[in-house]
This record gives C-alpha cells, sequence and structure tokens, in this order.
C-alpha cells in the first residue's frame, strides 16, 4: 500500500503496518532510483542501477515496459540487461512494496 501527499513540495511516500488478528503483514519501504550508469547502450549492455529498498526486486524494465534480465542484486544495487527490442525511456524497478521510475531516460543505441 502507498500513500502519497501532494500537498508537500516532494511527493512523501509512507510504509505501513497493517494489524490483522493472528497476522501482522509489512507493506515495506518502496524502491527509489539514485542513478544508473551507462546512461545509453545497446541491447545486451549491463546497467548497473543504484538506489534504495532494491531487496525483493520483482521486474526491471526498460522505455517500453521490457522486462530485463537480472545479472546480480543487492538492497541498493541491481545490474541488469538492456532487453532485445527496447527503446529509449526511463527504467523501472518493481518490488512488492512499490514501482521506482529514473529521473532521466536511458537512450537505447541501434
Amino acid at each position: 500500500m502507498r500513500f502519497t501527499l501532494s500537498s508537500l513540495a516532494a511527493p512523501l511516500a509512507l510504509a505501513i503496518t497493517i494489524l490483522v488478528p493472528g497476522l501482522a503483514l509489512q507493506a515495506g519501504n518502496p524502491p527509489t532510483i539514485k542513478g544508473f550508469s551507462p546512461t545509453s547502450g545497446r541491447p545486451g549492455t549491463r546497467v548497473t542501477i543504484t538506489g534504495t529498498h532494491f531487496d525483493s526486486p520483482q521486474r526491471v524494465n526498460f522505455g517500453n515496459n521490457l522486462d530485463a534480465v537480472f545479472v546480480k542484486y543487492s538492497d541498493t544495487k541491481i545490474y541488469a540487461e538492456v532487453p532485445q527490442g527496447a527503446v529509449p525511456g526511463n527504467i523501472r524497478v518493481i518490488t512488492s512494496a512499490g514501482t521506482a521510475h529514473s529521473s532521466v531516460p536511458f537512450n537505447v543505441m541501434p
């Protein structure tokens, strides 16, 4: 579950705990993308994505929502390969707690 407060200068994501008798679920912290390198490349290029809360990535995709293959990940770093057919656009990291979008696009080269 994610809440955004639009009256602030920047959106604020909140982690909440839902209590159910006999069961406690933690929504967790949504991921953030702080940067990536390189900023352009051809399909097959290995891209290092840095950020926070990458502990449970479900998908990483480029430009036109094509899923990338993960080479390796940690809570703050993901290594992904640009998929065949990707187009220039933002990188997204999807976890069980939310989706992060890069602030600048990745430039896919022919």
